[in-house]
């Protein structure tokens, strides 16, 4: 696969003339965030969902009078933030090279069609996304290529690293077997035009070390 010029590629993203941006983001997000949005659609919260004696929880010393909604607050207290799953969504390209993680939530249109110039600009066709909790799983069934994570978050949890996407990006790492490059989220690119020169380096990063393995 021939390599596009840097040129051709900021014209393919849209880069030239630059995108208008949107209304910025907080400046910093905590980990925690991606868990609750990512866990939102698929987990009912406890509040909302009496719960009775029945459960197969063990909860001691625990008398039959106890009302649902006091039983809800002691078994959200028991189950850590960290013990719930995380959710990506995940695309993969038609012949199985590339498997995209994005943080799992609804893309907004102009994200959509960003993340559609980037697969057009990459020469990619990709297949419908998904939703997955076990991304090593997902990766030991497909085995894809190359891994590339959209956005700090998805990155850090992906590598089990605390360092920031302008520490992880730029460079190669290893998921399970597989190659991975961290680059921007999609909303960040919106917000930022700027960094967009930045994901087509990580873009060429990614689909260099990809040429190289054939």
């Amino acid at each position: 696969m021939s390599l596009m010029t840097r040129e051709d590629m900021l014209r393919e993203l849209e880069l030239l003339p630059v995108w208008q941006l949107r209304v910025p983001l907080p400046a910093s997000q905590l980990p925690s965030i991606l868990a609750e949005e990512a866990i939102s659609a698929n987990l009912p919260t406890l509040e909302t969902q009496p719960i009775t004696l029945e459960l197969s929880i063990a909860i001691p010393d625990i008398e039959t009078s106890v009302e649902p909604q006091v039983l809800a607050v002691e078994i959200a207290e028991i189950i850590a933030p960290e013990m719930l799953p995380i959710t990506f969504t995940v695309i993969l390209n038609d012949s199985a090279d590339y498997l995209f993680v994005l943080p799992n939530m609804l893309l907004q249109a102009d994200e959509q069609r960003l993340l559609q110039n980037i697969f057009m600009a990459m020469r990619i066709k990709a297949k419908p996304a998904a939703s997955v909790s076990n991304i090593a799983e997902l990766v030991g069934n497909l085995q894809p290529k190359l891994i590339i994570t959209l956005g700090e978050l998805t990155a850090q949890a992906l590598l089990q690293s605390s360092q920031t996407l302008v520490n992880l990006r730029g460079k190669l790492h290893q998921f399970e077997t597989v190659a991975l490059v961290a680059t921007h989220d999609l909303a960040h690119l919106l917000q930022e035009s700027a960094d967009k020169a930045e994901a087509w380096d990580d873009l060429c990063l990614a689909m260099q070390t990809l040429q190289n393995q054939k």
